[in-house]
């Protein structure tokens, strides 16, 4: 059996990036400034900042969480600006207009625009 879950690179709503390209070019321009948080050192979302600092030549502040919710959590009190981690986790706080997704790793009829 085979699972998958759609991965993201989410935003607060408020935030002044609204496409992925954007986030990237703020953080080569600003390198370490944007904090972005995880579950953890060795966690998936963590290899994915890690892979993803690689491919783009973007540098972040990795803020690591013990795990869950509180990296949700953190997301919306303003305490990291970026966040990698599946939908499931980000689509509530998306619907209610709190957070932006900025991009989705596997297509979603309900979300054209985020195709990678």
């Amino acid at each position: 059996m085979h699972l998958f879950y759609p991965l993201t690179a989410t935003v607060q709503e408020g935030s002044p990036w609204k496409t992925l390209p954007e986030l990237v070019d703020y953080a080569k321009k600003n390198p370490g400034k944007l904090r972005v948080i995880t579950t953890g050192v060795g966690s998936t979302d963590h290899f994915n900042v890690e892979s993803f600092q690689s491919v783009t030549g973007a540098q972040f502040t990795h803020v690591p969480f013990k795990g869950g919710e509180s990296v949700v959590a953190a997301l919306l009190g303003g305490h990291g600006g970026s966040h990698f981690d599946t939908l499931s986790k980000v689509l509530p706080h998306v619907e209610a207009g709190k957070l932006r997704i900025l991009v989705i790793s596997k297509k979603r009829a309900e979300f054209p625009i985020f195709q990678p």
